[in-house]
């Protein structure tokens, strides 16, 4: 192990050894929070792992070590333990971070971060470790297409050799540029929770974030026209002794729908001009 050329077994190795140090640093410094990598720390981190994949990429013909990196060995491990993490998180019910310290939750769930993955820090250097990688491979097929290294016939044809690999440089390209977005937008995702109420002589215009109470103005209103809630009787039947059918407990199915309407706050008021208190 570790001797050149590296395979599979450095291949599961690194990511394996991302997510111990992962661990160590949720168990040492604790859950990120959203004030540690919003804006502008996002965008400039997702620019230098931008510059390091193109490195990567441009070094993989030169140096054994970067090769391994685009190659589908490390690709294959990154993937294989990035991929049991996110099925942990998509088997687990997912809170959000700050939840857990206002309710004050210490089961072994919330102090893995296994309630809230995307807050840990094992995820984020997996996530960078497979964006890297994956950056790193799509730049070497793109310098691969525009230097022609398909052959066609006896020659060489760059137009031919770059159309082969259309397919590929598209499909890792489009999910590079997925990733990408994803670690540097949603650090700016901002929730909002609005009440509104069937009937009210006005339409609603203030909202507060999710988990605080400050509330605030927006430039537009939202009402509540209609709200239906119905609800199914249990249709569960059967009998383990093989004898009559009998009902049996089931969960109620209710389906809930609204009709909610936009109105801009020029046009909030009743034929007196009067506007709604605040």
């Amino acid at each position: 192990m570790w001797t050149q050329p590296w395979g599979y077994r450095e291949g599961f190795a690194i990511p394996l050894g991302l997510l111990l140090l992962g661990l160590m640093l949720h168990f040492t410094l604790g859950t990120l929070q959203p004030t540690e990598y919003g804006y502008p720390l996002n965008l400039l981190g997702g620019l230098l792992l931008l510059l390091l994949s193109v490195a990567l990429g441009g070094l993989a013909q030169r140096s054994a070590v970067a090769r391994f990196f685009c190659s589908h060995y490390a690709a294959v491990g990154g993937m294989a333990v990035w991929g049991v993490v996110m099925l942990v998180m998509g088997l687990t019910r997912q809170i959000a971070v700050e939840q857990v310290a206002a309710h004050g939750l210490t089961d072994w769930v919330h102090r893995l971060g296994l309630s809230h993955i995307l807050s840990t820090r094992y995820f984020l250097l997996l996530y960078l470790y497979v964006l890297w990688t994956l950056g790193g491979v799509t730049v070497k097929g793109l310098l691969r297409a525009l230097r022609g290294s398909v052959r066609v016939g006896r020659g060489v044809s760059p137009r031919r050799g770059f159309m082969r690999n259309v397919s590929f440089l598209l499909n890792h390209l489009g999910l590079y540029i997925a990733l990408w977005a994803g670690l540097v937008g949603v650090p700016q995702i901002e929730k909002y929770q609005l009440q509104a109420t069937v009937g009210a002589d006005y339409p609603e215009w203030r909202v507060h974030k999710e988990g605080e109470t400050t509330l605030q103005e927006m430039d537009f209103a939202v009402g509540l026209k209609q709200f239906t809630l119905e609800e199914y009787p249990p249709q569960a039947y059967g009998d383990r002794y093989g004898g009559a059918s009998a009902p049996r407990r089931a969960s109620v199915a209710r389906e809930c729908r609204g009709v909610a309407y936009r109105s801009p706050m020029g046009g909030m008021g009743d034929k007196g001009g009067r506007t709604p208190p605040l």
